[in-house]
């Protein structure tokens, strides 16, 4: 019960944590000059793709700043933190392209509260899923493959977008 307590904080606390942290990251790259290695965990334009860096890279430093004082009293630790931004991103991507294709064009409070709500799922699925019996090494490594897989996407699309929606641009101007 009382690590059950402890778990439950350390995902409040993550949801707080990486909303915070996610927010600030929006405005690292410009504040960086444009620097070309802030592009790989930082938004470097207006593109859906490029916003889910946010819920990703704050979870991920979330996790690696936890994992030493988790690791030893929890199970699926790389499997929940690979699953809850996994969520947490496809909830971003259902609730963009859903309300905005409804508006017909982007409100900016609703991405914010989408970011949020996208930070509660990851929060919530990182608690669920360390709580859960464990499902052994394979599942841990599977997740950890997937973090870094994601890792090497974001940095690789980053630089050499495809020509389909998730990566335009809406910031550009015509």
């Amino acid at each position: 019960m009382n690590s059950s307590i402890s778990l439950k904080s350390f995902a409040i606390f993550g949801v707080i944590f990486a909303f915070v942290l996610g927010c600030l990251l929006h405005f690292v790259y410009g504040l960086s000059g444009n620097n070309y290695y802030v592009g790989f965990f930082s938004p470097v334009n207006e593109s859906v793709w490029e916003h889910l860096k946010l819920a990703f890279y704050a979870w991920l430093i979330y996790g690696l700043i936890c994992y030493p004082l988790l690791k030893d009293t929890t199970h699926n630790y790389w499997l929940a933190l690979a699953l809850g931004p996994l969520l947490a991103n496809l909830f971003i991507i259902i609730f963009f392209y859903t309300y905005s294709g409804i508006m017909g064009h982007s409100i900016f409070i609703l991405n914010i509260l989408s970011f949020l709500i996208a930070c509660v799922i990851a929060g919530y699925t990182f608690y669920k899923v360390l709580t859960l019996p464990d499902y052994g090494p394979c599942y841990n490594l599977l997740g950890f493959l997937f973090i870094i897989s994601m890792i090497f996407l974001f940095t690789y699309f980053t630089y050499h977008p495809l020509d389909i929606p998730l990566f335009t641009d809406w910031g550009a101007k015509s």
